[in-house]
C-alpha cells in the first residue's frame, strides 16, 4: 500500500506539475521513443518508461537536450550511471493519516479565509497568484504567466483557500490537489509578518475536512526546503513515504 501511495504521490506532485506547466507553454506530453515524456526544445522530462528495454531506449535519446527523469517506480542505478546520468535526490514525500473529525482551530483574530471557486473570480485569482509570487520571489512575468495558466488547467482537481488580513489583502494560501487517487497538499504559505499566528494550522484544518468529505483516508505533501519539511512534520505529516528519485543528464554541447 505504501509503495502504491508513493508512486501515485510522485505522479501527483511531479508529473502533474511538469505537465500543467508545459501545457502553459503549449506543449503536451507524448509517448515517444519508449517514454511518456514532456519534450521541450532544450530539455526532456521522462515521466515513465513504457518501452521494452530501458537501457536501449535511454541510449537512443538525443544528446542535444538535457534530460531529467521522474519515474514513479525508480530506475536501476547501474543502468542510469552507465549512460551518464547523475542521481539527484528530491524532496521528501510525507503522509498524514486522516485524523478523526474535530472542531477546527479558530481563525486568528483579524484574519478571514475564503475559498476560491470559478475562474470568473478574477480578483481572487489575482490575489492567489500574487501571494504565491510574493512568498517565493517569482519574477513579475514569465513563470507567473505560466503558473496562472497551469493552475487554471488544474482547477477541476484543485481546491484553493486564501487567508486575508483585515484590509482584504491576501497574506497566505493553501491548495489541495485531488488527482491520481491521492489528496495532495500541493502548496501553502503565509507572509513572514503574519506567521506564528496559527494561520497555516487553520488552513490545514479546512484542507483536512475537505479531503475527508471527498472520501480520502490520508493526505500527502512535500516541503520545498528543509524548513518547510520540518513544518509539515510538526503539523502531522510524520510518515515518510520516500524521497523523490530524479536522474539528470546535461545536454552535450556540440
Amino acid at each position: 500500500m505504501t509503495a502504491d501511495l508513493y508512486a501515485a504521490s510522485v505522479q501527483a506532485l511531479s508529473w502533474d506539475e511538469t505537465i500543467s506547466m508545459a501545457i502553459a507553454e503549449g506543449i503536451e506530453p507524448t509517448t515517444t521513443g519508449g517514454f511518456y515524456q514532456v519534450l521541450k526544445p532544450r530539455c526532456a522530462f521522462l515521466l515513465e518508461h513504457r518501452g521494452s528495454d530501458l537501457s536501449t531506449d535511454l541510449a537512443a535519446l538525443p544528446t542535444s537536450v538535457s534530460i531529467t527523469t521522474s519515474f514513479a517506480h525508480g530506475a536501476p542505478a547501474a543502468i542510469m550511471e552507465k549512460l551518464g546520468f547523475t542521481f539527484a535526490p528530491g524532496q521528501t514525500i510525507r503522509c498524514m493519516a486522516m485524523p478523526p473529525a474535530a472542531t477546527p482551530p479558530a481563525c486568528p483574530e483579524g484574519v478571514s479565509v475564503r475559498r476560491l471557486g470559478s475562474l470568473d473570480d478574477s480578483i481572487g485569482w489575482d490575489q492567489r497568484i500574487q501571494v504565491e509570487s510574493d512568498l517565493f520571489g517569482y519574477p513579475a512575468t514569465g513563470y507567473v504567466d505560466r503558473l496562472r495558466i497551469a493552475l487554471a488547467h488544474m482547477l477541476p482537481q484543485d481546491a484553493h483557500w486564501l487567508a486575508l488580513d483585515a484590509t482584504g489583502k491576501a497574506i497566505g494560501y493553501m491548495t489541495m490537489r485531488y488527482t491520481r487517487g491521492v489528496a495532495y497538499l500541493q502548496g501553502a504559505g503565509v507572509l513572514a509578518a503574519f506567521r506564528r499566528r496559527g494561520i497555516t494550522r487553520h488552513l490545514l484544518s479546512l484542507a483536512i475536512d475537505d479531503a475527508r468529505a471527498k472520501g480520502f483516508d490520508a493526505l500527502v505533501t512535500t516541503g520545498w526546503d528543509d524548513a518547510a519539511d520540518t513544518t509539515w512534520h510538526n503539523l502531522g505529516f510524520t510518515k515518510i513515504l520516500g524521497t523523490l528519485e530524479t536522474w539528470e543528464r546535461p545536454l552535450v554541447q556540440g
